[in-house]
């Protein structure tokens, strides 16, 4: 199946708004900054890089699974 056909829900709109972050303050803290690109991630519309990732992981100090389940699930 192809990932891009997928949708992977995510919980990093619950963990930034939990955090009190706007969607530009938090795209402000990403590689790439871009709010667009967050939206889309958010809604499980993009599947997250690896530099994303991480980035997620270190901003709410949780590991992956904990942010994007279904996305590490379907990677295992």
């Amino acid at each position: 199946t192809n990932t891009m056909s997928k949708r992977f829900p995510c919980y990093v709109a619950s963990l930034r708004k939990e955090w009190g972050l706007s969607q530009e303050e938090l795209a402000a803290l990403l590689p790439r900054g871009n709010r667009n690109r967050l939206r889309d991630v958010e809604s499980g519309r993009a599947v997250p890089n690896a530099q994303e990732i991480l980035a997620y992981s270190l901003l709410f100090g949780l590991v992956p699974h904990r942010i994007f389940p279904k996305y590490v699930e379907y990677l295992e």
